[in-house]
């Protein structure tokens, strides 16, 4: 559990202090990486094929099943996270907003 997670938000609300000591966008992960059941590749270009071929980011990549196995981790408590959204409820929202 990361510290303070639960006093992301707004600092006053109607007026009142609300409590909340971090701006709302704290709650996002912008981690770059990538795991599989075997090996882990941890950077700091995003991933896709243009953040590699022109910009001088640092990557890691390991079959070390110690971090491999952390990697794994953190990815399925954000893949289960109760702030991730289904694609399909995305959707449905982007395609109403056209109705």
């Amino acid at each position: 559990m990361v510290p303070g997670f639960n006093n992301t938000g707004p600092a006053i609300h109607n007026g009142s202090s609300t409590g909340n000591i971090y701006p709302d966008f704290t709650r996002v992960n912008h981690g770059k990486y990538a795991v599989s059941n075997v090996r882990a590749h941890i950077g700091t270009s995003n991933l896709v094929w243009d953040y590699f071929y022109v910009t001088a980011g640092v990557s890691f990549g390991t079959y070390n099943t110690a971090i491999v196995s952390q990697l794994r981790e953190i990815f399925d408590a954000d893949w289960n996270s109760p702030y991730a959204v289904p694609i399909q409820e995305l959707e449905r929202v982007y395609i109403s907003s056209f109705k």
